[in-house]
């Protein structure tokens, strides 16, 4: 493939967005009639999974390709512990200009996310040059050396001069009026979401020369959720008995599927449509109060793990309609490959949407204890923590695994809601010893990290995301 033939890649994350709570999906509430307007351009898939119920492990899944437990990153080591390549890499040595631009501070440069990025833009930060962060990050890890603001401020300077940055005094009090008034990307997420907008919009004009990479996390729905002034339609059509979190978390969505259609439409606008691959999709979904849980993390339930997916393809594809197949969120990792003919494999976990469907998904969820000190504090009623599995068959038969022996089988094309508990069902014994023995093969107990990943060539040295 040519390099002028090379699709405009835009990957968006719509962080903690449940498919269970899009219009798009069938959500009783009007939450994204943008995502709508632009599914007519391009290919809904209707059961997508995420690997993993929360940020990290997701995130990773869908750079390198790989379940959790071959990646083996979880609640101890936010760190990418692989010998391996990962997206951006790829598409940078393609010959992609590569950009993230990120409102989590999970998916961060401190959690090693930047490796393959050009650009890597932090929404809590004023500044995102690559000199200003690791001096900030320095200053930061010396904290202990100053005990109040004088010293603090003798130490900046002395250090600003002993690198010759002379301008970083300024910028770090800068950034910190910032992060003061706008740092704050969990309870004030619309500022995040508007400046990713512009961010984004400034380097597609400056880019369209060359292929380009663009990948966006957007908390607009993420706790705690505080939709901007001008967008509580929905709160207006408040029923009797209806949740308010719920209706806030749904106003969310509503407000950043607004901003995402007008972002399309600048695409456009722009003439970049038709050879643009264009995808939303989430990292995890969200519980309210279904199967006794709240927010994410602590199970592999439906509302937690079924995400939106949503790709529009370069008009040269023509591919549009609905798409029923069972897909993982980290199957994106080898349908990008696939797209820009980038000459390394992809590894079996990862199985392109270009080509035949998977036969199965994978779950995760191996340390969900981290979660709980706070959670506990606001809701005592939660369940205790505990580590559990999953998979699911082409013919959508689910079975959950918990590290206390339970066990949960659903048959999701009649019980997409997870209410019928089948595992003594005696019509059910034969697959679910079949699914049970494939599950323990892939994650076998106690959930130990499963095969090695896939490594680059001798002597590349260690890749870390």
């Amino acid at each position: 493939m040519k390099q002028t033939e090379l699709p405009n890649i835009v990957l968006v994350v719509m962080d903690t967005v449940g498919a269970k709570r899009c219009s798009l999906y069938g959500h009783h509430r009007p939450t994204t009639p943008g995502l709508e307007r632009l599914a007519a351009d391009g290919v809904l898939y209707r059961y997508c999974f995420a690997p993993a119920a929360w940020t990290v492990p997701s995130h990773v899944s869908l750079f390198s390709g790989l379940y959790p437990g071959q990646h083996g990153c979880n609640t101890q080591n936010f760190d990418y512990p692989g010998n391996f390549y990962v997206l951006p890499e790829i598409l940078q040595q393609a010959g992609y200009r590569t950009a993230a631009i990120s409102s989590n501070y999970l998916v961060s440069r401190s959690c090693n996310f930047q490796y393959g990025f050009d650009e890597f833009h932090e929404m809590d930060l004023l500044f995102n040059t690559d000199r200003f962060y690791n001096m900030r990050r320095n200053i930061k890890a010396a904290a202990d050396s100053y005990k109040n603001d004088v010293e603090e401020i003798i130490f900046i300077i002395k250090s600003s001069f002993k690198s010759n940055y002379y301008s970083y005094p300024l910028a770090h009090l800068l950034d910190r009026v910032y992060r003061q008034l706008w740092g704050d990307l969990i309870n004030k997420s619309s500022h995040a979401t508007e400046r990713s907008i512009r961010i984004a919009k400034k380097l597609i004009r400056n880019w369209q020369k060359r292929p380009f990479f663009l990948f966006i996390n957007f908390m607009e729905a993420h706790q705690k959720y505080n939709p901007p002034k001008g967008y509580n339609n929905l709160l207006k059509r408040r029923q009797p008995g209806d949740d308010i979190s719920e209706l806030l978390y749904d106003q969310e969505i509503a407000y950043l599927d607004h901003r995402l259609l007008e972002f399309y439409t600048f695409l456009e606008k722009q003439g970049l449509k038709d050879q643009t691959l264009f995808i939303v999709t989430s990292d995890h979904g969200e519980a309210f109060g279904e199967h006794g849980f709240w927010g994410h993390i602590k199970s592999l339930h439906n509302e937690m793990t079924h995400i939106p997916l949503l790709v529009k393809y370069p008009a040269s594809y023509g591919l549009q309609g609905e798409d029923d197949r069972l897909v993982q969120l980290h199957d994106l990792f080898a349908t990008l490959l696939e797209a820009a003919g980038a000459p390394v494999p992809a590894p079996e976990s990862s199985w392109s949407l270009l080509g035949p469907g998977r036969d199965f998904a994978l779950l995760e969820n191996f340390d969900p204890s981290f979660a709980f000190p706070k959670l506990a504090q606001k809701r005592p009623q939660d369940p205790p923590p505990v580590p559990s599995t999953g998979i699911i068959d082409a013919q959508l038969l689910k079975l959950i695994q918990w590290g206390d022996g339970r066990r949960e089988l659903y048959d999701l094309q009649g019980d997409f809601g997870e209410t019928a508990n089948l595992v003594d069902h005696p019509d059910y014994q034969g697959k679910l010893a079949q699914l049970q023995a494939r599950l323990e093969e892939l994650s076998p107990p106690p959930w130990k990290p499963g095969p090695e990943p896939p490594q680059g060539p001798p002597g590349d040295g260690r890749l870390r995301l």
